[in-house]
């Protein structure tokens, strides 16, 4: 990635970079990507990981100057962890920290108040999405109006990946000027549909005149699949050749499986390992329709995959989901929680005829293309780091 052009830096930008884990999730994979795209004489990239997952660190220990695990999933190591990040904002002595998932973990939050309170450093927020439900979104939303608002309120800058979390943090009062909306990205290289793929047919016994619907993601609440397995009973009313992938892992997976049996849907739904990310292309090319039925999302990154694959999408009115798909022009969208309408729309999706396809697959490779290539999107993010030394 290039410069502003004409720009040049007096010193390379030490930039540390603070996230959960690093475990290949969307946040993460977004971290990778622009860790990737820095340019070694301009910018010094370090990575502290507040828990000891390494799925990624292949992906990006060629490119940092130093990786930092820790372990933080036992409550009675918080002090020590503490320490330990404060030790290593003292000893790496970042230009910028950046802060990534930065709700999804209380240490996160705790080592962005150590760096305005002590360090002050300038310092960067990725806002990525809510991820809790019920009580304990509630007491989040409760911290986020006190600790969370100052924090925000002190940050040089902070990354929405979409409007609706930029509009949920003006209601904090946060200064407009500090919030930026840069959108998730996607390798449109690597997620391009040279041609129609086959592997998913070996789960099938007759693959002729079979649509098949693809889901991506973990297998937990904030995800909506009961939602789509609710749905599917409607669907093969109206369209028996079809067939349902779900391709995931996660804590609610065993309860996912009983729902289908309980429904009598099980020769209609076939449950997949979550594989490789090298080896997703393959199964998006396999599909006809990715279905996202999310209760509430940031800006997923499957739905980009899905969208540079030219899927026909049906997903979810929720989050940054409606800003990359526009009713009838690339995809459906529909209520969240709302079996019917999910219904519908894959019908409707089930139901389009090959110049329809043709047309919805050339519009969502374009938008993918033009809009979200993880090139300029990590230029956005280079620019920001540039202006704010």
């Amino acid at each position: 990635i290039e410069l502003i052009p004409g720009k040049k830096l007096n010193k390379k930008i030490r930039i540390l970079y603070i996230i959960t884990g690093l475990t290949a999730g969307g946040a993460e994979l977004h971290l990778s990507k622009i860790i990737n795209n820095l340019s070694f004489s301009e910018f010094e990239k370090i990575v502290c990981s507040l828990t000891s997952t390494y799925d990624i660190l292949p992906l990006i220990k060629n490119n940092t100057k130093s990786v930092y695990i820790l372990d933080a999933r036992k409550k009675r190591d918080l002090i020590k962890i503490i320490l330990q990040v404060r030790k290593i904002i003292k000893i790496t002595n970042p230009n910028i920290v950046h802060c990534v998932m930065f709700h999804s973990n209380i240490i996160g939050r705790i080592a962005a108040l150590l760096n305005i309170l002590i360090f002050k450093r300038k310092m960067f927020i990725s806002v990525q999405g809510r991820l809790k439900l019920g009580w304990t979104g509630l007491i989040e939303n409760i911290f986020d109006k006190t600790i969370t608002r100052f924090i925000y309120s002190n940050s040089s800058k902070i990354i929405c990946v979409s409007n609706p979390l930029k509009r949920r943090l003006r209601k904090f009062k946060i200064k407009n000027q500090k919030l930026m909306i840069i959108p998730n990205g996607v390798d449109v290289d690597k997620f391009s549909l040279e041609r129609k793929g086959t592997c998913l047919d070996k789960y099938l016994k007759n693959t002729i005149d079979y649509k098949k619907v693809i889901f991506v993601g973990r297998l937990d609440l904030q995800k909506g699949v009961e939602y789509l397995i609710r749905a599917i009973p409607n669907v093969i009313t109206h369209f028996t050749n079809v067939h349902f992938f779900i391709l995931g892992n996660g804590r609610i997976e065993n309860n996912l499986k009983n729902l289908t049996k309980s429904l009598a849907i099980e020769k209609y739904t076939t449950f997949i390992n979550m594989v490789p990310l090298e080896d997703m292309p393959k199964f998006y090319s396999s599909a006809d329709i990715f279905c996202l039925p999310s209760i509430h999302e940031g800006f997923p990154l499957s739905l980009l995959e899905a969208l540079s694959m030219g899927l026909i999408i049906v997903a979810s009115n929720t989050g940054g989901i409606p800003e990359a798909i526009i009713e009838n022009e690339n995809g459906y969208l529909f209520k969240p929680k709302n079996i019917q309408q999910l219904s519908l729309k894959l019908l409707k999706a089930l139901n389009l005829s090959y110049d329809e396809i043709v047309q919805i697959q050339k519009n969502n490779i374009q938008r993918a293309y033009r809009t979200y290539s993880w090139e300029k999107i990590v230029d956005e993010i280079i620019k920001i780091y540039i202006e704010s030394n």
